[in-house]
């Protein structure tokens, strides 16, 4: 049985801390994050690029959001439109996950680049290599791509959902579109063959362009190929998977990990071709051949290439903007976490820390002191209420309930809250998400 979603995201979560867990995240470490923002030694590759908006300074206080570097960002809008446009969606992001959850007082920083700089600082970065140290966030794009690209995550999965484009209506050939950033793109559109279509775009931000492509009509075509551009990872990869149609990832050089990548895998979600483990001058014959022969594979199983391509729609179905803010909440308390780790006596406004995460507070926190006199009918019937109550409520969908209980009686008050519960959220069909109990 697979995990669940938040089970496996976690899992990415924990991993990431992991290089932290002796040392924490010490001073010295945001010290040089700071040197490298001030002396622009992340952007080298990029001298065009003023080294301020290569990273967004935000400042979370209670459960505020603010972008501290807010000023240069709005000015890099007339010198660089897609930093700008990267980092607004970003703080969007950070300020709806505050609307839903208790996010934690902290400064933190967040890349917007493609390209990789400095792999061993706790920065938040979109993609990165497995051996990095930097922290994976949410990648801007699930607030959304520019006008030109494509919708918001939201309402992508339900533009898809409801097109629901049969498989044996989708054109049998494969599809990409994208720009002229690789060499395995020019190579397969330089194809002259039936199978492909592909095409690479002069922008690929131009909807006038002939063969500009939204996003949400790829699910129109029956194999999709994710090529590699500037970066071994492309930011539309979630967007394909959730299309429907079977997705095939080209690995050519190592490959990056985002924040979702633990929640899919090869052959049960997506279709892989790797030649990264190769020599250069060997890649771009034994990608074709590997494109050819999975071309073969795919016209004699047919019907395990529709299963998997169903399945990819299905795991990204699970991955809900609800759940995007959720990992950022996860992400920022543990980032707060791995600050304290040097002492985990530490505490936070008189309460330990350790207990205060336990709590896994959010937008909104009730404590309750269950009156234990009654008869368990009664209490049954007061948590009835009280749910029903709640859900009525505009905060449905992100509070905590906080229940003050003996041990000697949490077994009983459990079974009866989880009871009252199950009854309420039967009766409420429009509840986002379950609320979340904590004893």
């Amino acid at each position: 049985m697979d995990e669940s979603i938040n089970q496996q995201l976690l899992a990415q979560i924990h991993a990431d801390f992991a290089p932290y867990t002796e040392t924490g995240i010490e001073s010295q470490h945001i010290n040089r994050i700071r040197a490298y923002l001030r002396n622009g030694d992340l952007v080298l590759s990029l001298p065009s690029c003023s080294h301020i908006f290569s990273i967004l300074h935000v400042a979370i206080i209670d459960n505020r959001v603010q972008c501290i570097n807010l000023q240069d960002l709005q000015q890099m809008q007339y010198q660089d439109y897609t930093r700008y446009y990267r980092g607004i969606c970003l703080i969007r992001m950070l300020e709806q996950a505050a609307h839903y959850f208790c996010l934690p007082d902290l400064d933190v920083y967040i890349s917007v680049e493609d390209h990789f700089i400095i792999d061993e600082l706790p920065l938040l970065v979109m993609a990165k290599p497995k051996h990095s140290k930097t922290i994976l966030c949410p990648p801007y794009t699930f607030e959304g791509f520019d006008d030109f690209k494509n919708l918001s995550w939201e309402s992508f999965q339900t533009t898809i959902l409801q097109r629901n484009i049969n498989w044996r209506d989708r054109e049998e050939v494969f599809f990409f579109r994208g720009s002229n950033s690789h060499w395995s793109r020019q190579l397969v559109a330089q194809q002259n063959n039936p199978i492909f279509d592909v095409a690479l775009l002069s922008s690929q931000h131009d909807p006038n362009s002939k063969e500009f492509v939204p996003l949400q009509l790829h699910s129109q075509y029956r194999y999709l190929l994710d090529l590699p551009g500037w970066m071994p990872y492309t930011f539309r990869y979630n967007h394909l998977l959730m299309t429907g149609s079977l997705v095939h990832k080209v690995e050519t050089w190592e490959p990056y990990q985002l924040f979702f990548s633990n929640c899919v895998e090869p052959w049960k979600h997506y279709i892989p071709i790797s030649v990264y483990d190769l020599p250069i001058e060997q890649k771009p014959t034994a990608l074709l051949e590997a494109i050819y022969q999975q071309w073969q594979w795919n016209q004699n199983f047919d019907d395990l290439c529709q299963q998997i391509a169903y399945q990819g729609q299905l795991r990204m179905t699970e991955i809900t903007m609800q759940t995007v803010y959720w990992y950022w909440q996860e992400l920022l308390w543990s980032y707060v976490y791995a600050q304290k780790w040097a002492n985990r006596s530490q505490k936070v406004a008189g309460v330990n820390l350790d207990f205060l995460l336990s709590l896994q507070l959010r937008k909104y926190n009730f404590l309750i002191c269950p009156n234990l006199e009654q008869s368990l009918e009664e209490l049954y019937g007061s948590f009835v209420e009280l749910f029903s109550h709640i859900m009525q409520k505009p905060f449905a969908d992100r509070f905590t309930l906080l229940v003050q209980v003996s041990n000697d009686n949490l077994q009983l008050v459990q079974e009866c809250l989880a009871e009252a519960a199950l009854s309420v959220l039967w009766q409420s069909p429009l509840l986002l998400q379950e609320p979340q109990i904590t004893f």
